[in-house]
């Protein structure tokens, strides 16, 4: 296969292409009157995923496939090597061989950058790619769908995926938000010259090594990172040595790359500034510059009317033409829920490094090699492994960075807030108050911060990212086969809520089953999975919030494009969601569920009239228990604006002669099994029930409904760990064989066990020192052996560091009471 290649001249040393004039690598890119160059989104995947294997510390040449080219190419055309075995090491194909030595020939080393993209860049107008610029300036959170409409007002129509791409490579999209540490203006100069030298022809080559090739000069200082010496060997000044090295740590050989011109420079007053008041501008365009001018001037920024006058000339933002819908009002403030936008990068989510860790953290856990720690809830180590099955930590850190230079991650507070629901702390306050290492060490900490640091710090999350995080739970739910999204119940939990201030802090009273009336409190919406009895999605509403004004947006925001569009196919409904509209939206196909409905129905006007024709009829009265009757037949309530009917039966209440009405959509469906169908239901009765007895659903951090969301959703979390860990666990029956709930394990081997923690190398190794029963130690073992092998691999949001789980020996059979009495002789 390698034939051809050993009989091509450049093993002689000589390459012989038709001679042109040379050209010099360090060319600027002018773009003045023409147009700015946006990364191509493959392109710029693949300097993201460069920059991904540096920070997993791979080594040189294999973080960048540009570096493998070049050494491949090195030893085969400079050092003589046999391509048959230098292919193979290096793990390329003959294919991107020749690709690549074709590229090296053509455009020098600056070739073998992107030869996997059709393109590096896009064009784009630099005065709209300015104007863009200067409004994000002013205006971070203007998402590119609205900067597209504002755009259109100055006479620039652009489709909203090119600026989406202008977003990503500015490294203001979604998915290029984590990767603060890539300067993305440097990376887009550096971008345009790579374009401009792939335009360019061919230059003769007649060795391996070119005097005018500045990249292959630097890249031979660069690959020798790890010997002494490396500044002496940079042909240049310390500042321009500690800029190369900085961007060649970051992205590859891509950051060796010189700089073009950039294509616009600031103005006087500052980009910021200036998007300020061009926005001001067309929002009030009877002001003149004076107005401006007087502002300017409290900000300390003295300039003359000229320069306004010839900022709006610019702009041309006499002209301006609104294309909203409503005013410009909203561009001045920032919006909830918007600004972040989705990410073009990759439909994956990407995987970054690990995070940081608390110093003192890390102290303790060298010393950890030496002496050992006593922990006496060490099961509350046991949900990491299922949490990074759920790449959680990789969902958030595209949201919000959960690495600060300073203070504590917000991935470290919620390990905290879920190992506290496992330890069986009932709130956030009383768990600060405890000193006992096992929570804060299983977070990398070594202490429990404060309450406030706990609730301040998970509250930093913003609406739209919480949003993303609850949609992606219920979606890696659904693909981990803990929900199924078939069967969903949907219910209310009123919170209570008592004080003397709560007209004020503007709380809506709803129903209380505690008091039997209306009461001042929270209503939560809870939608639950009927076949596996786990949670779906919670959301916090007020307690005058109702179903008619719930459903619609819960369904399609948390449900429809998490668990699909037509996904569910039946509902269960409580009487609070007797709505005919409510009933219509969940049995249409089309803009609906189109799933099948089974309910309590409440006796509103028109039920009641259904229900006393109905009984006119004298019907037929069977048992159905000691106190309880139900009609033999069935009657039918249409729902409006559909095809769909809901089959009705009646149960009634010997004693007091009181009625209930049920109803389902199935079709040829009699009363008993109607009742029957209703009784699925209970299963999210039953589940809020266990959130609250022991996860403390309830206890929620004040009133403030972003907090309360924040709460919900560590619950939803917590639950879903535990449904995971359910079905691993072999003694997780009780002898009924109903699941044990988490209160019922606890005392079993989560909390008031003895155990031990210390260091093997990178490993943190919990063991169990307690002596259990035979039965008991067989599944904690076989347990134990299913999380060692989910953390060969170690825990990105625990730096790195791998787990183990060990287990003394079983108590011996003999060590049991025989309940006899005898006497000690001595």
């Amino acid at each position: 296969m390698f034939a051809q290649i050993k009989s091509l001249h450049f093993l002689a040393g000589v390459l012989h292409i038709p001679q042109i004039k040379p050209l010099h690598f360090s060319v600027g890119f002018d773009t003045e009157g023409g147009d700015m160059a946006i990364i191509y989104p493959h392109f710029l995947r693949t300097i993201i995923s460069v920059h991904d294997r540096l920070s997993q510390n791979i080594p040189y040449p294999f973080f960048d496939p540009a570096c493998v080219r070049y050494e491949v190419l090195r030893a085969v055309l400079h050092d003589r090597e046999d391509p048959e075995t230098v292919i193979p090491k290096f793990g390329i194909t003959e294919y991107e061989f020749r690709k690549s030595r074709s590229a090296f020939l053509r455009h020098g080393t600056a070739g073998l950058v992107g030869t996997d993209s059709k393109k590096l860049v896009e064009t784009f107008p630099t005065e709209a790619e300015r104007m863009i610029f200067v409004l994000k300036s002013a205006r971070p959170w203007i998402p590119a769908t609205k900067m597209t409409t504002l755009l259109k007002g100055f006479n620039h129509d652009f489709p909203v995926r090119i600026v989406r791409h202008l977003y990503a490579s500015r490294g203001w999209a979604l998915g290029t938000k984590p990767y603060a540490n890539i300067d993305f203006g440097s990376l887009n100069l550096k971008t345009a010259t790579l374009s401009r030298l792939r335009k360019t022809s061919s230059m003769e080559r007649k060795e391996f090594f070119r005097k005018d090739d500045k990249l292959q000069k630097l890249l031979e200082v660069f690959r020798t990172r790890d010997e002494r010496g490396i500044a002496k060997r940079y042909p240049g000044s310390r500042v321009s040595f500690q800029q190369h090295r900085k961007h060649f740590f970051s992205i590859g050989l891509v950051g060796l790359v010189d700089r073009a011109r950039p294509p616009f420079r600031n103005s006087k007053l500052g980009f910021a500034e200036e998007g300020r008041i061009i926005l001001s501008k067309i929002q009030n365009p009877d002001k003149k510059e004076k107005h401006w001018l007087a502002i300017l001037k409290t900000k300390k920024i003295n300039v003359g009317p000229t320069c306004l006058t010839n900022i709006f000339k610019r702009w041309n933002a006499e002209k301006f033409q609104s294309c909203f819908v409503g005013d410009l009002s909203r561009l001045l403030r920032e919006e909830s829920g918007v600004g972040e936008e989705p990410a073009i990068l990759s439909d994956r989510i990407p995987a970054p490094g690990p995070m940081r860790l608390d110093r003192e953290f890390v102290t303790f856990f060298q010393k950890l090699a030496n002496q050992s720690a006593a922990l006496s809830n060490p099961g509350v180590f046991i949900f990491p492994p299922y949490l990074n099955r759920l790449k959680i930590y990789e969902k958030t850190a595209c949201l919000i960075d959960i690495d600060p230079a300073d203070g504590y991650s917000w991935f470290s507070l919620l390990l905290l807030n879920i190992g506290r629901i496992f330890r069986g702390v009932s709130s956030i306050s009383k768990a600060c108050r405890t000193s006992e290492i096992s929570l804060p060490a299983a977070a990398g900490l070594v202490s429990m911060p404060c309450n406030d640091s706990i609730l301040n710090g998970l509250a930093e999350i913003s609406d739209a990212a919480l949003l993303q995080l609850r949609r992606y739970l219920t979606k890696t739910a659904k693909s981990n086969g803990l929900i199924e999204g078939k069967k969903i119940a949907f219910d209310f939990k009123m919170r209570d809520f008592t004080g003397d201030d709560i007209a004020l802090k503007n709380i809506g009273k709803g129903p209380s089953p505690k008091r039997k009336i209306c009461f001042p409190g929270f209503r939560p919406h809870i939608a639950w999975d009927a076949e596996t009895g786990a949670p779906i999605s919670i959301e916090f509403r007020n307690g005058r919030a109702r179903a008619t004004t719930t459903i619609k947006r819960f369904v399609r925001e948390l449900l429809k494009d998490s668990l699909g569009s037509q996904a569910v196919e039946h509902v269960y409904l409580d009487s609070e969601y007797t709505a005919e509209h409510v009933w219509q939206y969940i049995v249409d196909p089309d803009n609906g569920l189109g799933a099948d409905l089974t309910m309590c129905i409440k006796r509103n006007m028109k039920v009641k009239k259904k229900i006393d024709a109905f009984l006119e009829t004298n019907p037929a009265w069977l048992y159905f228990d000691d106190e309880h009757t139900y009609s033999e037949h069935t009657f039918d309530i249409p729902i409006g604006g559909s095809n769909k009917t809901l089959h009705c039966a009646l149960k009634r209440n010997e004693k007091n002669g009181a009625m209930r009405c049920f109803g389902s959509t199935i079709e040829h469906i009699n009363s008993i099994s109607i009742l029957k169908e209703y009784k699925t239901r209970w299963k999210i009765e039953n589940g809020i029930k266990d959130l609250v007895q022991n996860y403390y659903f309830d206890q929620v951090p004040g009133i403030d409904p972003h907090r309360i969301n924040v709460h919900y959703f560590v619950v939803t979390l917590a639950r879903t760990l535990y449904g995971m860990f359910s079905r691993e666990y072999a003694d997780i029956c009780n002898s009924d064989n109903t699941v044990k709930m988490l209160d019922t394990l606890r005392p079993e081997f989560i909390t008031g066990t003895n155990a031990i923690m210390t260091r093997r190398h990178d490993t943190l190794v919990v063991k169990w020192t307690d002596a259990f029963p035979e039965k008991k130690h067989r599944a904690l073992k076989l347990l134990f052996d299913r999380l060692n092998d989910d953390s060969d691999n170690g825990f990105p949001f625990l730096g790195g560091i791998k787990l183990r789980y060990e287990i003394g020996e079983p108590r011996p059979e003999f060590f049991r009471n025989r309940c006899k009495r005898d006497f000690v002789e001595f």
